[in-house]
């Protein structure tokens, strides 16, 4: 059985794409940022995370899942929410 802390993360990955995607009645402007630079290593989806100095944001969700979403390896498959979840069961964060 996966640790608490591997499902949280594997949730805010999964609410992260559907914000991103638009399955969920929220405007994604409101909690990222696509990266402006157009030529990102791997994937088109990399999420843009602004510096604040401030320690609480961090553990805001919107910081806290930009930077594994950011991580995830090149052959993660956006197409669609099922094979997303495939991928991000399969992968080794820890």
């Amino acid at each position: 059985m996966p640790s608490l802390e591997l499902r949280r993360l594997q949730l805010d990955l999964l609410c992260c794409y559907k914000i991103l995607f638009g399955l969920v009645d929220m405007d994604s402007s409101n909690f990222f940022k696509l990266t402006p630079v157009l030529k990102t290593r791997g994937r088109a989806y990399k999420l843009f995370k602004a510096h604040c100095p401030a320690s609480v944001r961090s553990r805001f969700f919107a910081d806290r899942v930009i930077n594994v979403s950011n991580a995830l390896p090149e052959e993660t498959n956006f197409s669609s929410l099922a094979v997303f979840r495939q991928c991000i069961e399969k992968n080794d964060f820890f």
